[in-house]
């Protein structure tokens, strides 16, 4: 029972490292793109956490009408919103790569199966809050819908190649 409880707070703490992880991911994308780095942060306390972008005096949130224009005056382009966007889900992903096969070779491997099904639940949760809200919403709702509006081809493949990776990592942990 201590076992799980350990497991539990350790699944949730990793699952709030990977927000913090991926919102600098989108961040990184951003400053790659070429955002300034005074027109660009990120907000963790945000409701949700997200990437704000600088409009004279004012920040706005994605959920801001004109985030995509403000974004646009930076860098143009559709294929660099996308890789903004995609920013925060493959740099997460990268991030959980990286310590799952640490902590598998340094042998923790219980901390890898815990961050494994963390970094899944995430990617889950991401793409089931973002359907079912732009289901609802009739509009984008989050940063999945928001790439397949732009490069629908491109979105299917990574969903499809994030996923595959985080299930076959967790088969592989706990086989």
């Amino acid at each position: 029972m201590i076992a799980l409880a350990v497991d539990l707070v350790g699944g949730v703490g990793f699952v709030l490292l990977l927000v913090a992880v991926h919102e600098y991911g989108h961040y990184a994308g951003g400053r790659m793109l070429g955002v300034p780095g005074d027109c660009i942060r990120v907000e963790l306390a945000g409701n949700p956490p997200h990437v704000a972008l600088r409009d004279g005096d004012v920040w706005l949130s994605p959920m801001d009408e004109s985030y995509a224009d403000v974004f646009q005056r930076y860098r143009g382009g559709l294929a660099a919103a996308w890789a903004y966007i995609a920013g925060g889900s493959v740099g997460e992903s990268v991030f959980a790569a990286t310590l799952i096969v640490g902590f598998t070779f340094t042998g923790a491997d219980e901390v890898a199966v815990v961050l494994a099904w963390a970094t899944a639940a995430l990617f889950v949760a991401y793409l089931t809050a973002d359907l079912v809200a732009s289901l609802i919403r009739k509009a984008v709702s989050g940063d999945w819908s928001a790439m397949y509006a732009v490069q629908p081809v491109a979105t299917i493949a990574l969903a499809l190649f994030l996923g595959v990776v985080k299930i076959t990592a967790l088969a592989w942990l706990t086989s």
